[in-house]
């Protein structure tokens, strides 16, 4: 997906991608922008998708950002420097991860079924059993493809 167009797709709905506007207005191309991007997707490839840190990425990166502008401050040498920043953002995606996973559980739960809701409902008549494979095997397949969906992505490549 290009940058512009997520750009446009978002626009809609201003007020929940407010961080991601600030970071493509403010910070898109900065240094410390393309490390933390750099890292993240080597250390967590999957961190821009549900299974990561999804809607939260924008957050993530602003908030990297304003917690580490501060670097190159003190006396470090630029290995010392990436290796704090580095250590840095896995404390703090570790720490995001586990609740956004946590609030994205009734996302998941909703959108699921929103899609399967009204099928599941016409057939409740099957025996316990065939419900519950019919059910499980619905979620299951619903869940993989949700989880890897990317609500943003930063490359500027995309």
């Amino acid at each position: 997906m290009s940058r512009s167009f997520q750009l446009e797709e978002h626009l809609d709905f201003l007020d929940q991608h407010s961080d991601y506007f600030i970071l493509s207005g403010e910070h898109f191309g900065t240094e410390l922008y393309k490390e933390i991007i750099h890292y993240m997707d080597i250390a967590f490839p999957e961190w821009t998708s549900h299974a990561g840190i999804g809607s939260w990425a924008a957050e993530f990166v602003l908030t990297g950002i304003q917690n580490l502008e501060y670097y190159g401050e003190e006396e470090q040498t630029s290995a010392e420097m990436l290796r704090d920043i580095y250590v840095e953002l896995a404390v703090d995606y570790k720490s995001f991860k586990e609740s956004y996973q946590f609030h994205n559980f009734e996302t998941l739960l909703n959108e699921f079924d929103k899609k399967h809701g009204e099928y599941l409902d016409e057939n409740e008549h099957l025996p316990v059993n065939d419900f519950n494979a019919l059910y499980n095997e619905l979620y299951k397949t619903f869940k993989s493809e949700y989880l890897k969906q990317r609500p943003y992505t930063f490359s500027e490549n995309d």
